[in-house]
């Protein structure tokens, strides 16, 4: 009680050099131009570090805040509260402190926010009579907002605060931790005042330590730090030391040494909390002349003390904070409570979106469920479609081929039936008229025997043309001798009574093979050799037979005119697509090349 705390600002002590440029400067700017309102801001800033604080609030008076963006407006409320923080109106100070904290916190302005909670701090360190402000919630804030900017300067601060709420908790063992902590950050920056300022508040902390050398060490800080606030012209800070020593002085006893500093805080000038200085300096004047029973100045500093606590009212200043606390903090709590509003809004979105992603997830799953199984319903229908499809394919096919054995037989049976009606039915009907002719007029012939003669010789007749039927019909190929001479005899054949020459080639074709195989096999040769006759034209004709392990390989070819290759399909008789589709019944493969005027060369396998 009446010893004053040292926490000096953070920000350079020093004048601008060029203060006086810099204020001809401002005039030449428009105070709402944002260059003019940078000046006019630095201009103040100036002020405050000179602790010019009237100065500095006639200054702010000048700037129009509507003009003023949200952070220049949050800074503008910093500084003004700043100015009647250091004025004795704490209590509308610390209002214009809220106002800016709100804004820095919006804005997320980490710097900032932590320079507001620090003039806060310090605001409301000078109202030791105030106990429903919780002063730790703006020292946690500031500390941990000074180790996110990590800056030596706020750390500073940071330790600096930490400490002095130890030393006010009476704890000075603690408070004497962080105030050296603080001071090696200061000597990073080399701030000599700062560091002289932490001395003097390890001087005060060893008061409150069981240190068997406390006081000794009381004096050495204060003496360590007093040149240094002199030589820098800190005023203020050495007033507060003086006090200070009176009051360690007093407690020893010595009022005469007590009352000596006391007088020399009293005359020194104080520029920060005027009226509360002097109060604190009366209260001690008034406390060691009781103590040294001189009640004539002790009455006459009571005195002086009831009229000047009249002119501060600092009940006023404290209902003022408390009305402006209890207006921040229901401030913050609509937000968090709109925040919290939003979070559920948010989550209450969320757990709508997933579910409604679920449910719409589950409809397009079953949906593509159905239509796979609806796909594999269809393509098992379409592979059933492709089976019955090509079952009546090979079905038709087989139709077409026996369609084209039936009507190669029946071609065959109309050849031959032409053939006995033609040949054999002729020489049989003359046989027979000369069997009726001998029979009427056997008495009347002079040379019956000549007669008959000549009816056996048309019955041999009959008897040769129906072996050449029937050798026709087999073409040898009944006989011994098999397919290679069958064919060798139709080509002999052909070539005796055309123009054209047809020669045969075989190869490996050594044994004999099945006869029904044998008898197809001719008829497809003989259906090709007698197209080749009735349309090719041709002069020359080549049958090649090559067997090869299970394999029979047939070429036949000519030099006639040939033809445009197209579908092998002949209305009637036995046309190249009969023939492909009696040799596809036998396994095999027929492949058809020809051009016009280049002739025509027919290749076919059958497997055997």
């Amino acid at each position: 009680m009446g010893k004053l705390l040292l926490a000096p600002d953070n920000f350079l002590l020093k004048k601008p050099k060029f203060q006086i440029l810099i204020i001809t400067l401002l005039l030449l700017f428009n105070s709402k131009s944002f260059i003019g309102q940078n000046y006019q801001f630095k201009k103040i800033d100036s002020l405050l570090i000179n602790l010019e604080y009237k100065k500095a609030q006639e200054y702010l008076s000048t700037i129009d805040t509507v003009t003023l963006n949200e952070f220049k407006k949050a800074h503008w409320y910093l500084n003004y509260c700043k100015s009647l923080t250091q004025d004795d109106r704490q209590g509308e100070g610390y209002n214009y402190c809220l106002k800016a904290l709100n804004i820095f916190n919006q804005l997320d302005s980490i710097k900032w926010r932590a320079n507001t909670n620090r003039a806060i701090i310090k605001l409301l360190s000078h109202q030791n009579s105030l106990k429903k402000i919780d002063r730790y919630i703006y020292i946690n804030n500031f500390i941990n907002d000074a180790e996110k900017i990590n800056s030596p300067s706020y750390l500073s601060d940071a330790y600096l605060i930490k400490g002095t709420y130890f030393l006010n908790k009476r704890n000075g063992v603690e408070a004497i931790k962080w105030y050296k902590k603080s001071i090696s950050k200061a000597l990073i920056i080399q701030d000599s005042v700062r560091v002289a300022s932490l001395h003097t508040n390890i001087g005060l902390s060893f008061e409150y330590t069981n240190y068997k050398d406390a006081e000794d060490s009381v004096i050495y800080y204060y003496e360590k730090a007093l040149p240094i606030f002199k030589k820098n012209n800190q005023d203020t800070y050495t007033s507060y030391l003086y006090n200070n020593l009176s009051k360690l002085y007093q407690k020893k006893k010595q009022y005469d040494a007590a009352l000596k500093y006391l007088k020399l805080a009293e005359k020194t000038d104080v520029k920060v909390n005027i009226s509360k200085t002097k109060l604190i300096y009366l209260k001690n004047f008034l406390s060691i002349y009781s103590e040294k029973e001189d009640y004539k100045e002790a009455i006459f500093y009571a005195k002086l003390l009831l009229k000047l606590k009249d002119s501060i009212n600092e009940l006023a200043q404290n209902n003022t904070i408390i009305e402006a606390d209890k207006k921040y903090k229901t401030l913050e709590k609509e937000k968090e409570n709109l925040k919290l509003e939003v979070k559920n809004k948010r989550s209450q979105t969320i757990a709508i979106s997933l579910g409604s992603t679920l449910l719409l997830g589950s409809i397009i799953a079953f949906l593509v469920y159905r239509n796979t199984k609806r796909k594999q319903r269809i393509a098992e229908q379409d592979r059933e479609l492709q089976i019955q499809k090509t079952e009546t394919i090979l079905k038709e096919k087989e139709l077409e081929t026996i369609n084209a054995m039936v009507s190669g037989q029946e071609k065959e049976r109309l050849r031959l039936a032409g053939e006995l009606h033609d040949n054999l039915g002729s020489t049989l009907a003359t046989v027979r008229m000369q069997v009726e002719n001998l029979e009427r007029n056997l008495d009347k012939v002079d040379d019956p025997k000549a007669l008959l003669q000549k009816t056996n010789a048309l019955v041999n007749e009959a008897y040769q043309k129906v072996r050449t039927i029937s050798h026709e019909r087999n073409s040898g190929v009944l006989a011994k001798n098999g397919l290679l001479p069958a064919i060798q005899k139709l080509a002999r054949t052909v070539s005796s009574n055309n123009n054209l020459q047809v020669e045969v080639q075989d190869f490996g074709l050594e044994n004999r093979i099945a006869n029904e195989l044998e008898i197809t096999i001719f008829r497809i040769i003989q259906e090709l050799v007698t197209n080749i006759v009735k349309h090719a034209n041709a002069g020359e004709a080549n049958i090649s037979l090559t067997q090869h392990d299970n394999e029979l390989n047939i070429m036949v070819e000519d030099n006639g005119k040939g033809f445009k290759v197209g579908k092998l399909k002949e209305k009637d008789g036995m046309g190249l697509g009969n023939i492909e589709r009696r040799i596809e019944h036998l396994e095999g493969t027929m492949e058809v090349d020809s051009a016009l005027g280049r002739g025509t060369s027919i290749s076919i396998d059958i497997p055997l």
